[in-house]
């Protein structure tokens, strides 16, 4: 059980965080905006 507990510990740091690895020469903010943007755009009919 503490075994358990020490490795939620550690995993939260991590909390809220994401990582972004592309072979596309973007910078890490155009990285991101991109990732954030819709999948699809609305469909126009």
């Amino acid at each position: 059980m503490e075994a358990l507990k020490e490795k939620i510990a550690e995993e939260k740091r991590f909390d809220g965080k994401w990582v972004l690895q592309t072979n596309i020469s973007f910078s890490p903010v155009q990285a991101a905006l991109k990732y954030k943007e819709p999948w699809q755009k609305a469909n126009p009919w």
